[in-house]
């Protein structure tokens, strides 16, 4: 990548924050930066959504009859979905809130 000139950011250490899975460091080959980052949103939209947890929440409950092994599942994959979405708050699951809706 640095070879080819599709590396983003060059400048160490300094752009060592920049290299944590929810920025685009490496340019695309067949597509624009702004193409991936949409697929990718629309991806990790798809994969760590509230429904999908729930499922998994309850397939991990029921598996391993364990309450603390599906709560970690559960929180485990929101806090994958929270990362991905970092810098778009609408899609930010907050915990509290979450836990407010599902406790009344």
């Amino acid at each position: 990548y640095f070879k080819n000139g599709r590396l983003t950011h060059t400048n160490y250490p300094k752009d060592w924050e920049k290299y944590w899975g929810g920025e685009v460091v490496i340019d695309p080959v067949n597509m624009s930066r702004e193409e991936f980052i949409d697929f990718t949103k629309e991806l990790t939209s798809t994969l760590y959504n509230y429904k999908r947890f729930m499922k998994m929440f309850m397939q991990t409950l029921k598996t391993t009859k364990n309450a603390k092994a599906a709560v970690w599942a559960f929180s485990t994959n929101l806090h994958y979905h929270n990362m991905s979405h970092q810098a778009d708050d609408v899609d930010y699951i907050k915990i509290k809130e979450l836990y407010d809706t599902l406790i009344g």
